[in-house]
């Protein structure tokens, strides 16, 4: 293993292990897990359909402003699986791709390609088992879009939520958007507000 894919996996594992803190940390207050929001029923009923041999909209893209909610969604995500779902933590990768680009440049696909190699000795076309790739801050990969797309391509085993700064709206090629589901998250309207208090 050269010395970037250490890097990229041992990021990945550190990740992982450190994901039931932060879980813990995010959506946990005053003892009672957080409220979701509207838009993670998309999220949750794509989750399950995918589980139930539904492969159509395991592509979800979520851009909007910073502040808005967009990482609480990846995490209400990775909680729903591993807690609900009883997805094993090893199929779900979340990574923040702003912290990663401080340590090499960040290449959705490359990162995945490495993950499945290192972690069960494969690759995209052989995947076996579902994998849940939850993408923070993709705009910090300048061809998220096409690593997503190629992602899509090359395996039905995988359910991919990317989200990243408003930016996504435009950066995303024509055949990415295709497959994608896009969902804007926006500031929560007052209704919205007081089911959160």
């Amino acid at each position: 293993m050269d010395d970037k894919t250490q890097l990229i996996f041992n990021f990945i594992n550190e990740s992982s292990s450190n994901m039931p803190y932060v879980l813990k940390d995010k959506l946990i207050r005053d003892g009672k897990k957080l409220k979701y929001r509207f838009e993670f029923e998309e999220i949750k009923n794509s989750i399950d359909e995918f589980i139930e041999g539904n492969e159509l909209n395991r592509f979800i893209v979520l851009p909007g402003i910073r502040g808005v909610g967009k990482t609480t969604l990846l995490y209400q995500a990775y909680y729903y699986l591993l807690n609900e779902k009883h997805i094993l933590p090893d199929q779900i990768i979340y990574l923040s791709c702003d912290d990663l680009n401080n340590i090499v440049d960040c290449n959705i696909r490359e990162i995945v390609d490495i993950y499945l190699n290192n972690q069960f000795n494969t690759q995209l076309r052989l995947l076996d088992k579902e994998i849940f790739l939850l993408i923070d801050e993709s705009q910090y990969d300048k061809n998220w879009s096409m690593s997503g797309k190629i992602i899509y391509d090359r395996s039905e085993k995988i359910f991919m939520v990317f989200t990243g700064s408003s930016a996504l709206n435009l950066e995303y090629n024509a055949d990415a958007a295709r497959r994608m589901f896009k969902r804007v998250v926006t500031p929560l309207n007052y209704n919205e507000h007081l089911i959160e208090i």
